[in-house]
């Protein structure tokens, strides 16, 4: 088997849920040359998603000196850090992710929730607020890395206060963005 085929059964076997055979083919594929931000990007996925952060975070990180307007590497690399509860880390990959890729609604969430973990609770609310603009604009599914932020939403009850010229929270939409949490973002 080729080095294509390789890399193209193994993201086969990763959309399938058979990450432990993908890590294991996009390690022979990336043995074998196939040295892209690509590979790595999707390895990495395998593993976050079989909770090995460490390697998860060395191919996220590999990605990302391979292609450093990938803004999928940023944002999984900083899933890591999140979970791993380096919050300033994880702020730093989100954070670039949305300069690369400003709509990226799933970022701000994240971001907020690691704000939050941080007690900034304004620029959380900035975050959250535009998680919301964005999932209305884009109709995004919303997937289950964000479960993390509902509790950071309970946490933050108190941002529900709010004028039109501050950037808190109203109650509104609050509520809005917790129900996008529970039930998934609409599709439109």
């Amino acid at each position: 088997m080729g080095r294509k085929e390789m890399l193209d059964e193994a993201k086969n076997l990763l959309m399938h849920g058979e990450r432990k055979k993908s890590i294991d083919l996009f390690t022979s594929a990336i043995d074998s040359g196939e040295k892209t931000a690509i590979s790595y990007l999707s390895r990495g996925v395998a593993h976050l998603q079989l909770g090995n952060f460490q390697p998860a975070l060395d191919d996220f990180t590999k990605a990302i000196e391979l292609n450093a307007a990938n803004p999928r590497a940023h944002f999984y690399r900083g899933i890591v850090h999140m979970v791993s509860k380096r919050y300033l880390m994880a702020v730093h990959d989100f954070t670039r992710t949305l300069e690369v890729e400003p709509q990226h609604g799933l970022a701000y969430a994240a971001r907020g929730s690691c704000y939050l973990e941080m007690g900034l609770e304004d620029e959380a609310a900035v975050d959250l607020k535009a998680a919301l603009v964005q999932a209305q604009i884009s109709g995004q599914r919303f997937v289950d890395s964000m479960g993390l932020v509902r509790t950071q939403l309970d946490r933050a009850f108190h941002l529900w206060i709010g004028e039109a010229r501050d950037p808190r929270l109203t109650r509104e939409e609050y509520e809005q963005l917790r129900n996008l949490m529970e039930v998934g973002w609409k599709d439109e």
